[in-house]
């Protein structure tokens, strides 16, 4: 079974001003590094979205909406989830 992400605003926000502070400190390469383990990730969170156990955010986003917890922790920030349909 394959599942679908969709990252929130916030998450959109916060993943853009990691990569810009990537580009600034490490430069392009680090950034670029950055950004396809992140895509590595969520990808794989498409068919095994149970591996990590839940986010913080489960439950809050969407009622009755699972969140699994990325298990992404690149750079400053951790991504800690997304909203599964």
């Amino acid at each position: 079974m394959s599942f679908q992400y969709v990252l929130d605003d916030a998450a959109l926000v916060s993943i853009r001003e990691q990569l810009v502070w990537l580009e600034e400190k490490a430069g392009d390469e680090i950034a670029d590094f950055w950004m396809d383990s992140l895509e590595q990730c969520l990808d794989g969170l498409t068919t095994h979205p149970g591996r990590n156990g839940f986010a913080t955010e489960n439950g809050r986003i969407v009622p009755g909406v699972e969140v699994p917890r990325s298990g992404f922790a690149h750079g400053r920030k951790s991504l800690g989830g997304g909203c599964f349909t």
